[in-house]
């Protein structure tokens, strides 16, 4: 080998690794060796294609949120070229990504770690008033507590977290949001119809992406529903071992009350709240929508997820919430 043909193989050499640790503020090593929850809000037969959760799909995806080129990801994720194709492919068929002019960009929610944070920043104050909106009708909550079975066992304040934060703001009330406020159906994927997010997490608080609650059902028939609360869920092995786990079982009685007064006892406040930051919203979206192509409802449904957390972490610390020592509570309804 001439100096001439090792010159040109050290310039390609550099040329490659310039390619690979891209000039967008932060590696695709870097994102791959991270750690993302992936999340579906859907109900019945509507989940997404399984390529979506094989090995270094979210860092491909969250490395187009960031810019890169197709050749850049392949640099570090080593994929063949098919491979790559057919991932891109199966992602676009399933409506998670989209390609103009060799352009990749993402159609599903995808939030990095540092992009998470401030959005979570930006929610504190309508967090505020949520949690404030609350406070003013605990009263009223409490007494709907006293209207249920289950108030013969239990306190208000035992059942605080699943009834303000999952009740109130979450499970309960997430339908109603989307009627109500966004009045759109989810979006239509490959005749599939749910919302998908990919979040980053930080791996050092044991928590999920973002500290975010959510319910987790574990079991569903004509007559019970068993699930789960909370924001530690599937970080311990034996997560969906209920059996062996405290339980709050609530009657037919008290399912009714839940779904029919609780939620809707903070459903006008909620959504005139809502209706009154929505320029806020919209003004986030737009910063967001650079780096992906989703609607504005898709991306303020994953928001609210981050509102409603933090709403709920305000009245964890004025000591309105008891939240379990072990971040999750798990219940049975009789429906």
């Amino acid at each position: 080998m001439n100096k001439i043909e090792i010159h040109l193989m050290a310039l390609c050499l550099m040329l490659v690794f310039a390619a690979c640790s891209h000039h967008n503020g932060r590696s695709i090593e870097d994102i791959r060796n991270a750690s993302f929850d992936k999340k579906q809000i859907s109900r019945g037969d509507n989940n997404p294609n399984r390529i979506v959760y094989e090995d270094d799909v979210d860092a491909l995806m969250v490395s187009l949120f960031y810019g890169k080129t197709l050749k850049e990801i392949n640099c570090v994720l080593g994929w063949d070229d098919s491979k790559m194709t057919k991932t891109t492919n199966l992602l676009i068929e399933n409506g998670m990504l989209s390609e103009k002019n060799g352009v990749y960009t993402p159609t599903v929610f995808v939030l990095p770690l540092k992009e998470g944070l401030a959005l979570m920043e930006e929610s504190n104050s309508i967090a505020k008033e949520i949690a404030d909106g609350m406070i003013a009708q605990l009263g009223r909550f409490k007494a709907l507590h006293d209207k249920m079975d289950i108030s013969k066992q239990y306190s208000f304040h035992d059942l605080s977290f699943f009834y303000l934060s999952d009740i109130v703001l979450d499970m309960g009330q997430i339908r109603d949001v989307e009627r109500l406020y966004l009045k759109k159906e989810r979006p239509l994927r490959n005749g599939k119809q749910y919302y998908f997010s990919i979040m980053e997490k930080d791996t050092t608080r044991g928590e999920e992406a973002l500290g975010i609650y959510g319910n987790q059902g574990l079991v569903n028939n004509d007559s019970i529903y068993i699930g789960v609360y909370g924001n530690t869920r599937f970080q311990k092995a034996d997560w969906d071992d209920y059996k062996n786990k405290e339980m709050y079982c609530f009657s037919k009685n008290d399912f009714n009350i839940l779904f029919n007064e609780f939620n809707k006892q903070f459903l006008p406040t909620l959504i005139d709240i809502l209706e009154k930051n929505r320029a806020e919203f919209q003004k986030l979206y737009i910063d967001y929508e650079d780096s992906v192509k989703i609607s504005f409802e898709e991306f303020f449904i994953w928001y609210y997820h981050l509102i409603y957390t933090e709403a709920t972490n305000q009245l964890i610390k004025k000591g309105v919430i008891k939240k379990p020592e072990s971040g999750v509570l798990y219940y049975q309804l009789k429906h």
